[in-house]
């Protein structure tokens, strides 16, 4: 397997994709077209990867009915970072190694533009460990989306691109999830790359970390809470990114008070247990983590 195999059969489609679509829809704006948009950024952006593989997969901040579960699983997946398990797997290594050299997207190990995106050229999925996802590797439809991950991503382009052929009042449908698809994409390099940025935002618990990740409140609502970067390092395991300032939600946690069920975790759970307690699984799903294809 190429270490590029994501760039050219995930990352390239879905920019010439949404480039596409944005294209079409300079000459054919609507507000059935701006409606689309929004609901695919919500999600693919906001429930799929800020709550959902963020929060909800990699550090298990709250919990949720099992109809929930599949809605962030699927809008995550479809956001074209890869597989829950892959995302969630990368995740937690980064948070013990943040802007150390085992920090596979630090702007510490390659400047801005190796944070941003580059890191996805050069990197082997299949060397990602997988051991720090055996939690999510027991849930056997978050293993079929490892597994037909790139399989997947093509089925739904097509599936987009019929409709788009076939039943012409759902062109605007169709071009605003392709442009949120590709938003997504940037979305996390910014968090990746911006919040990581020694020249950028504050870090008021500097104390309680050993990285550089910042706050930046500009890109709140635009990133959907993840721009509170620092705070969301100093306290790894909080479903609200702003746990650190009386009475402050960021946008993300808004929602998940919505679609939370009891019981709640504790929001300031000790994400170092956590991650011990993954690394601790019985022996058949850690061996199940090493045999996992990926489907990239």
């Amino acid at each position: 397997m190429k270490n590029a195999d994501h760039v050219w059969k995930v990352h390239v489609p879905a920019h010439f994709f949404g480039i596409s679509a944005i294209v079409w829809a300079a000459f054919n704006p609507s507000w059935l077209l701006l409606c689309a948009t929004l609901f695919g950024w919500t999600w693919f952006s906001g429930l799929g990867q800020s709550i959902g593989f963020h929060r909800y997969f990699t550090h298990r901040s709250f919990r949720v009915n099992r109809f929930w579960h599949h809605v962030m699983l699927w809008g995550g997946t479809l956001a074209g970072q890869g597989s829950v398990v892959f995302w969630v797997a990368l995740h937690r290594l980064h948070h013990p190694t943040s802007d150390t050299p085992p920090d596979i997207h630090s702007p510490q190990n390659g400047g801005f533009w190796h944070a941003y995106m580059g890191w996805i050229f050069s990197l082997d999925p299949q060397r990602v460990p997988l051991g720090r996802a055996t939690d999510v590797i027991r849930d056997p439809v978050c293993r079929f989306t490892h597994r037909h991950y790139s399989t997947i991503m093509r089925t739904y382009w097509l599936i987009l691109l019929a409709l788009a052929l076939w039943i012409e009042p759902l062109r605007p449908v169709v071009a605003g999830f392709l442009i949120a698809g590709m938003w997504a994409i940037h979305q996390e390099a910014i968090v990746n790359s911006v919040c990581h940025d020694r020249r950028f935002g504050t870090a008021p618990y500097a104390e309680r970390t050993s990285d550089y990740s910042r706050n930046i409140p500009l890109l709140h609502y635009l990133t959907w809470g993840q721009a509170y970067h620092h705070t969301h390092h100093a306290w790894p395991a909080a479903a609200n990114f702003r746990c650190d300032t009386p009475h402050s939600k960021d946008i993300g946690f808004r929602i998940i008070q919505l679609i939370e069920q009891p019981p709640k975790r504790p929001h300031l759970a000790d994400m170092a247990a956590h991650v011990e307690a993954n690394d601790t699984r019985p022996d058949n799903v850690a061996n199940l983590s090493e045999s996992l294809t990926y489907d990239i």
